[in-house]
């Protein structure tokens, strides 16, 4: 069972023992420590000294000499007496739960050999535990410990901080993050004069999707305070559950991007790592979408370490002002925290914006110029984000292909919808880049496909035994997907009449969220594959036509208080006499053996009574009832905003002494269990997506083609023939005529039950 000293006879008394710390008393630990964000790891190692064995420093070192460690883990390394630490206290372990940015430099430095033996993990341990402590006992627990950590680093920089490597430095001294994940911590010293530091640190390998864990068994020997600490490191691989870890917030940065970073784009020379510049120009710069989302989105992952180094973002645009007035306009949509703003500095410094004219090669030379001017700038890779209105696409691009390609990197360039107004506009741009671009350069990028929820389809799909059985026409009766706005264009009207709700949401988001639902399971998560199954639902889908939609226009509620007293022919940039749709629904059949015969209902609006977009599988009728009429449809309902979740919802005996039924859900909520996790916003994953190079979640051009053929005809048909909206009231359901619609093709809105988003 033990495991004999090295060099002593194993008829040594056994003084300590390697044992291991069950997953519930940790999970008891934290939860007395109080952590709102806690990263637990399921098992833990650590050096059990009976209590016997305390005394004075020297005669428990003499102890130590005299005897040998148990080893309980049956394949950790002999561990001899003398390397322990020497310490009074019956329990001397240090238990930290950390995060996996901290864990895979951990063990690259360990497997690489870099560094003297364990000194690169040491050392850093030794910044975070603060090993100039004074006294007998320290303890530190939940909220303080990030300052009371940040706070003694500071005052010990020369004497431990030192010591780190440039790219934990940066991490120790910006990301307040990197401290949330310790649970409970205990330092100990023996003699005021000498300082120590023993512990236990469980860290998953940068192979933890494969559900592998190891632990690090670190000991020290005892030594004058201000000398570098000496330790000794053996490595354990015990029996853990097979389970992935729960993630702290911020818990992304190098596993994140290996995740992400597509094993596909060799083509292209994808690079990620070995210090690359980067570049990202944002075109648009002072525009909506440039100050509310792009340069917000560019902060976070800069803030979160998301993004690689070293990087430089240039703004362009017609509007001449200054970088600082630039950012002094995003600012109110970056969400500062206290805290942040030396951060904010930094990315500002990163800043630059350039005026210029989308139609003068000059103006893009002069980009090109200033990018190069910069620290490797030849070689830096490029990103081009078009946050620019259709009409100047062509001239854009192509002044980026004569004037600003990277010579020695990647280029990609972003492209926003809409992606042409019709089949043939669409098909003459995707021509047009298909001239100018590789289709793996091309990100054509629908938010919706970042969504949290959008994103899981897959996941639910084909992740889940329960659900695959009954993702047929077998079983569903009909499939909804809704996108619920509760305001109108409210000021914005001109730039929604030139497209209407159709173009701005139903062809895009709701179309690709079907493919998602509908598709086939691919031969892999290879984007390629994903996209080709999307491709092939798609094409099984025929154009829509009128007798299958209903399009309506709100009106104003007399009734109603500000803006909802205004219909969308009050909108002064509105053409008094628009017959542009600001509410639709369409039904839509796929011709497949999976699905022949289930409609398909696209519904989306804006001026409705809740802002919600859903899918909502409704299951058949039971056969055989013998409830008498009583049980209604079962559906799963995947809530992608607001409030991620998703729910079973079912019927239920009543509680009581009565037979009666009614209806209830399975809930997953995404706010109630994932309480500490924070949800990355769409963009976030999306540009993140572009840096490395994945294209999973961004359109490809055969997708573009058959979603226009889909949809030109109706939009053809309603433009030719002028056809007039039904109006419905601000605030209302829309159209009745859309709930009529829905009966017709066997979807039932029974209007008895609402799902309340649990509290917290």
């Amino acid at each position: 069972m033990g495991t004999p000293d090295r060099d002593s006879s194993p008829d040594l008394p056994v003084i300590g023992s390697l044992v291991q710390h069950e997953s519930d008393s940790l999970d008891h630990a934290a939860t007395e420590a109080g952590t709102s964000s806690t990263y637990m790891i399921p098992e833990m190692v650590y050096l059990d000294i009976p209590s016997a064995a305390e005394g004075s420093a020297s005669s428990f070192t003499e102890f130590l000499r005299g005897g040998r460690v148990e080893n309980h883990l049956g394949k950790t390394p002999p561990v001899h007496p003398t390397e322990i630490r020497t310490s009074i206290s019956p329990f001397s372990a240090v238990e930290l739960n950390t995060t996996s940015a901290l864990a895979n430099y951990a063990t690259e430095a360990l497997e690489s050999g870099s560094g003297t033996g364990a000194f690169p993990l040491l050392s850093l341990v030794s910044a975070l535990l603060v090993l100039r402590t004074r006294g007998s006992h320290v303890h530190v627990r939940g909220g303080d410990v990030s300052d009371r950590i940040l706070q003694t680093v500071d005052q010990t920089r020369e004497t431990t901080v030192a010591h780190l490597p440039p790219r934990i430095l940066q991490t120790v001294d910006q990301s307040r993050w990197f401290l949330e994940g310790l649970s409970k911590l205990q330092l100990t010293t023996t003699h005021p004069k000498l300082a120590h530091s023993s512990g236990v640190f469980a860290f998953p390998n940068r192979r933890h999707h494969e559900n592998n864990f190891f632990c690090f068994v670190s000991v020290e020997k005892p030594r004058p305070m201000g000398e570098p600490p000496q330790f000794t490191v053996y490595q354990v691989e015990p029996r853990f559950p097979r389970r992935r870890p729960d993630h702290s917030p911020g818990d992304f940065l190098d596993l994140l991007r290996r995740s992400l970073k597509s094993a596909h784009m060799s083509s292209e020379g994808a690079q990620f790592e070995g210090g690359v510049p980067h570049v990202f120009v944002i075109l648009g710069a002072s525009g909506d979408l440039a100050r509310k989302k792009i340069y917000p989105t560019l902060w976070w992952l800069f803030r979160d370490n998301l993004l690689p180094r070293p990087i430089a973002f240039y703004g362009f645009a017609r509007t001449a002002m200054s970088i600082g007035e630039l950012l002094a306009h995003c600012r109110p949509y970056m969400k500062l925290k206290p805290g942040e703003e030396r951060q904010l500095t930094e990315f500002s410094k990163l800043n630059h914006y350039i005026t210029g004219m989308y139609d003068t090669r000059r103006d893009f030379e002069l980009l090109n110029h200033a990018i190069n001017g910069r620290a490797g700038g030849l070689k830096a890779n490029r990103i081009f984000y078009l946050a620019l209105p259709p009409s100047v696409f062509e001239q854009v691009t192509v002044h980026i292909r004569e004037s600003c390609m990277a010579e020695k990197g990647w280029t990609r360039i972003i492209i926003e919808k809409p992606f042409g107004h019709d089949a043939d506009s669409s098909k003459k741009l995707s021509k047009h880049l298909a001239l100018l671009f590789k289709e793996e350069q091309i990100y054509r990028i629908d938010h919706y496909l970042g969504k949290e929820m959008v994103q899981n389809l897959m996941t639910l799909r084909f992740g889940n035994r329960i659900f695959s059985p009954s993702w047929n026409r077998e079983c569903v009766a009909s499939v909804l997907i809704s996108f619920k706005e509760p305001f109108g264009t409210e000021g914005r009207g001109g730039y929604f009449d030139q497209f209407g709700i159709i173009r701005d949401v139903m062809q895009n988001h709701l179309l690709q969220i079907l493919s998602l639902v509908a598709m086939e399971k691919p031969a892999s998560v290879n984007p390629d594959d994903i996209r080709n199954e999307k491709v092939k639902v798609l094409r099984c889908i025929a154009p829509i036509v009128l007798e299958d939609s209903v399009l309506g226009q709100y009106i104003g509620d007399v009734n109603g208080e500000g803006d909802a007293k205004l219909g969308y022919l009050d909108d002064p940039t509105v053409p008094k006499d628009s017959t542009t749709p600001t509410f639709a629904l369409s039904v839509l059949n796929i011709s497949s053996e999976r699905w022949d015969g289930v409609p398909f209902i696209l519904r989306c609006g804006k001026a409705l009574n809740e802002r919600k977009a859903e899918i909502r599988i409704q299951y058949n009728d039971v056969p055989g009832d013998i409830f008498n009429g009583q049980p209604k449809r079962n559906e799963l309902v995947i809530r992608v905003q607001p409030g991620e979740a998703v729910y079973v919802k079912l019927m239920t005996k009543t509680p009581g002494m009565t037979f009666d039924m009614e209806e209830t859900e399975l809930d997953l909520t995404y706010g109630s269990r994932y309480k500490d996790v924070k949800m990355p916003d769409a963009y976030e994953r999306l540009l993140l997506d572009v840096v490395c190079g994945s294209q999973m979640h961004f359109v490809r051009s055969d997708e573009l083609s058959e979603a226009w053929r889909i949809f030109t005809p109706l939009l053809h048909q309603i433009e030719a023939d002028k056809v007039k909206p039904i109006p419905y009231v601000y605030g209302s359901r829309g159209p009745k005529e859309a709930d009529e619609l829905c009966s017709k093709n066997d979807f039932k809105y029974y209007g008895s039950y609402k799902w309340v988003k649990p509290g917290k």
